[in-house]
């Protein structure tokens, strides 16, 4: 009986050494602008997903609500575009004056672990700063294209933090007051 009893001690700890020592691998999901896919919205990509997690996104055009106005909420994620071809994965932010929308608002404390990559912003509108994304926390944003956005500050981007930009585009972005491409508060160090 006793070798019985090391035995099943033996096996709980392999098993709890093996859940330790070998974390759950990272979900990669994909999102398709007609809403078939992993999920049908980015944003509940984005809820479901956990650090270390990406958000693949299909060639073509995502517009309407759940891919506009995103809450990454601090999450150590990467959205993605899954050719790497900004000009063919395009999220519509479709806004208006009358009506205000934009990717994203980086403000839950993100670092370069939260990745934006390879697609373009269009359309965003604020009044105030960051018509295509504001940025107030320092994710990592590559490869993108910030196009057609509007906002008194920083139409494309409008940057109040220290994010890192690479390779990114800014075509046909209109600022009321200053910084038609992007903006950068007093204290921003990008």
């Amino acid at each position: 009986m006793a070798i019985g009893g090391d035995m099943l001690r033996f096996a709980t700890f392999l098993y709890l050494a093996g859940v330790l020592v070998f974390p759950a691998f990272a979900e990669t999901y994909l999102i398709k602008p007609n809403g078939t896919g992993d999920y049908p919205t980015i944003q509940e990509a984005i809820d479901a997903a956990v650090d270390g997690d990406s958000i693949l996104l299909a060639d073509g055009v995502f517009t309407g609500p759940g891919n506009r106005d995103l809450q990454i909420a601090g999450k150590a994620i990467t959205v993605a575009s899954q050719s790497g071809n900004a000009d063919d994965c395009v999220v519509d932010c479709e806004g208006t004056e009358a009506e205000n929308h934009r990717f994203t608002y980086f403000q839950d404390g993100e670092t370069e672990t939260t990745v934006l990559d390879g697609f373009t912003i269009r359309n965003g509108w604020q009044e105030v700063a960051g018509g295509g994304i504001r940025c107030d926390s320092s994710p990592l944003i590559i490869r993108c294209v910030f196009e057609n956005c509007r906002a008194a500050l920083g139409a494309g981007l409008g940057i109040g933090g220290d994010p890192r930009i690479e390779d990114c585009v800014f075509r046909n972005n209109v600022a009321s007051f200053q910084g038609g491409g992007l903006d950068m508060g007093d204290y921003a160090s990008p």
